[in-house]
């Protein structure tokens, strides 16, 4: 069995150590991983790399998901699949899909004056594409959207925002881990004192959190609608304990449960990514060569 661990440059950078755990589990076990990096812009694999034989697994460790479709077409199993990266990687998109069933959520728009005037102040304004709170902020009146604003009209990026209400419960939310369906860890982050962000990669606290039963067939709606995969669902709080359902985390970071917890995220998924080739044994994936043009 032969799978593809896929990365950026700059992810593979940050999380080289992440990387080398994925092989070693691989090569205990038999199995041949190759880390395969890929350019921004198509064609994404270099001219060696489309000319490997197609794995029969390919782990995405960034959010393309142009790719991640043309080797699902191929009969490789992809964790995760396109369309999760679709969902999960434009908050907005993200946003359309809760409300189609039924989710409750912060209200959210893209960024436009008519929208700011509907919901008032403070809000906050964060990217689409945005991941690990990077460019999320408070804005608390009309000059400082105005300043915000004009930046991006000048630059033709006013699209790639969104803005969206204020949490009632500031500087709280959950992390819900699911794995093939079912929940592996939920732990619940706080902010650093004066802070209203709560990610862990930006100094937040993590301790284990249990879901009642409402909260877990919520999340079991959003993870059946979702399909199978390994990605973590962000819930903030409304005034009354209830959760609302804030984002979906497709490239799903794993150094709360290492640091927090004896689950190992690793052999989890791994173990449940070859166990879906496995059921597959029957369909074998096409091997042939060929250049990825995108």
């Amino acid at each position: 069995m032969r799978g593809w661990l896929v990365y950026t440059p700059e992810r593979l950078e940050r999380n080289a150590a992440y990387a080398r755990m994925h092989k070693t589990w691989c090569k205990e076990r038999g199995i041949e991983l190759k880390v395969v990096v890929i350019a921004d812009e198509p064609p994404f694999l270099s001219s060696a790399d489309a000319r490997l034989p197609l794995p029969d697994f390919a782990i995405f460790r960034c959010e393309n998901t142009s790719l991640r479709y043309w080797l699902e077409q191929r009969g490789v199993v992809v964790a995760n699949s396109s369309r999760i990266g679709i969902i999960a990687n434009d908050k907005l998109a993200s946003y359309e899909f809760a409300r189609d069933l039924g989710i409750p959520h912060l209200e959210a728009h893209r960024l436009s004056r008519g929208a700011v005037g509907r919901m008032g102040y403070p809000l906050v304004i964060k990217p689409r594409g945005g991941h690990g709170g990077a460019g999320v902020q408070k804005v608390c009146n009309a000059e400082q959207l105005r300043a915000f604003a004009q930046a991006h009209i000048a630059l033709g990026t006013e699209s790639a925002w969104l803005c969206q209400r204020v949490s009632p419960v500031e500087g709280k939310d959950l992390r819900v881990y699911v794995l093939g369906g079912r929940v592996l860890a939920c732990m619940l982050r706080t902010a650093p004192i004066g802070a209203f962000l709560s990610n862990y990669c930006l100094g937040g606290a993590a301790s284990r959190y249990e879901l009642s039963a409402a909260e877990a067939r919520l999340v079991d709606k959003i993870s059946q609608a979702l399909g199978d995969g390994y990605y973590g669902i962000d819930f903030l709080f409304d005034a009354n304990g209830r959760l609302l359902f804030n984002e979906i985390e497709d490239v799903v970071g794993s150094r709360m449960l290492y640091a927090n917890t004896s689950i190992d995220a690793v052999h989890e998924h791994l173990s449940h990514v070859v166990g879906l080739v496995r059921k597959r044994s029957g369909k074998p994936c096409n091997r042939r060569e060929g250049v990825y043009e995108g």
